[in-house]
């Protein structure tokens, strides 16, 4: 038999179950689900309403069944497994009668592109149009906020703006979570519909749709691969950029084998920090233990604007001002020295040491001593900042207190900053790439 331990929501589990059912399917076992623990009272409704609306895919199979040996080869964390790279082609080729234990995201589109033709005959769902004529220019689009938001990792509605530049359409419709105000003014002179459904609803609208702008979500990544549209556009977002990134590096749901599907690559995630307000409007997809940390991070920030909180973020010891500073930091990667402490700029944001990073963008804070001027640094140590243009190291001067303004693009000049001025980091260590620039004014 097989027994399934769903992880995450929706889009997430169906990765999971398909990836169970092809393994069932193939071995004539039993499947058994047991549903995610994250956010069961809402997920669970949900997810089973999805499944109702399928052609075939029941939680439950019958088939047969062994209680030992266990095969934990698809559990992550056991041998090594981390999630999502396994070969279940070798599992399926494995005819030794086993109970077998599945815990993952195999969130990896190669797993399932052998039996694609399948999972869809699984997943076939009638559309719907909620009461409008969808025609065949229109445009659907599915944007990803809320938690996305909180944790860092929403896109820039730079993405979609100026995708719809480019493209030449009858109307647009856009869906999703957290279509507040700020999605709204950026929207406007598209004279959007918006579309306030159930993600079921959102899911099977948008699959009746012939043209499709995806959000990075597993959700709407479904959507558009179940449908028959013959244009999808999906963003790449900038590689290894956000802490969610560097913990999951594995999942690549890049479909290379489909002419339809259009990637945008190195978009940039949203230019502003998550706020409070972000918090509550997501609150009904955060787990409690998430709010919270959001909070005592806010609540860090907040005292080192105050001057009051370097303690709280700034690390001590030595620093190598060449890689030294880099290691683990993903964005910026300059690290300063002044009376009120010492810190790394990591990811857009100030980090503790070379080794934490900060999901928020350098908060004022005093230096009344000289940056410290260094030597050139070597190739190899340059290297270990990819985001960096050239030298990696910062450049003497003596800089007032800094407050943050607003983001920006990056411009092209390459002198230091100066008082009152407003600049990017340039490539003799003052600027990072342009898609990331949070632009300061010294």
């Amino acid at each position: 038999m097989i027994r399934l331990r769903m992880q995450g929501l929706i889009g997430n589990n169906l990765f999971q179950y398909a990836f169970a059912r092809i393994l069932a399917e193939d071995l004539g076992y039993a499947l058994e689900v047991k549903h995610s623990r994250y956010k069961p009272g809402k997920n669970i409704p949900q997810l089973e309403e999805m499944f109702s609306h399928f052609r075939d895919a029941p939680l439950a199979i019958d088939g047969k069944r062994f209680s030992r040996p266990v095969d934990r080869t698809a559990l992550i964390g056991y041998n090594g497994f981390d999630g999502f790279r396994i070969d279940l082609e070798e599992m399926r080729n494995c005819r030794r009668d086993r109970k077998i234990l599945i815990k993952g995201f195999f969130e990896r589109y190669e797993i399932f592109r052998p039996h694609k033709s399948r999972i869809r005959s699984w997943f076939a769902v009638n559309p719907i149009g909620l009461g409008y004529h969808i025609a065949p220019d229109d445009i659907v689009i599915h944007i990803r906020r809320g938690d996305f938001i909180v944790f860092a990792r929403a896109i820039s509605l730079s993405f979609y703006l100026d995708l719809l530049e480019k493209l030449d359409f009858a109307r647009l419709y856009i869906c999703g979570f957290g279509l507040d105000e700020e999605v709204k003014a950026g929207f406007r002179k598209f004279d959007p519909l918006y579309i306030a459904g159930s993600p079921i609803d959102d899911f099977r609208f948008m699959i009746g749709f012939n043209r499709i702008i995806l959000s990075q979500s597993t959700f709407a990544w479904w959507a558009s691969f179940l449908s028959q549209a013959e244009e999808i556009h999906a963003p790449v977002p900038l590689s290894n950029s956000t802490p969610f990134e560097r913990t999951y590096p594995h999942i690549n749901l890049r479909v290379d084998d489909e002419s339809r599907y259009h990637y945008v690559h190195e978009v940039p995630y949203l230019e502003r920090v998550p706020t409070i307000a972000d918090m509550v409007a997501a609150r009904q997809q955060l787990p409690l233990l998430s709010g919270l940390r959001f909070l005592l991070t806010l609540l860090k920030n907040r005292l080192l604007e105050s001057g009051a909180g370097s303690a709280l973020v700034w690390g001590s010891g030595d620093w190598n001002p060449c890689n030294g500073a880099c290691t683990g930091c993903a964005g910026t990667n300059e690290e300063v020295t002044g009376s009120t402490g010492r810190i790394s700029r990591c990811w857009g944001g100030i980090g503790k040491s070379s080794s934490s990073e900060s999901t928020t963008p350098m908060q004022a804070f005093s230096l009344t001593s000289p940056l410290p001027s260094t030597s050139s640094c070597s190739a190899s140590e340059t290297s270990a900042c990819p985001w960096c243009f050239s030298a990696n190291r910062p450049q003497t001067a003596t800089i007032p207190t800094m407050t943050p303004a607003a983001a920006g693009t990056c411009g092209s000049t390459s002198s230091s900053p100066s008082p009152g001025s407003a600049t990017s980091r340039c490539n003799n260590g003052w600027r990072i790439r342009s898609t990331l620039c949070n632009r300061q004014t010294w």
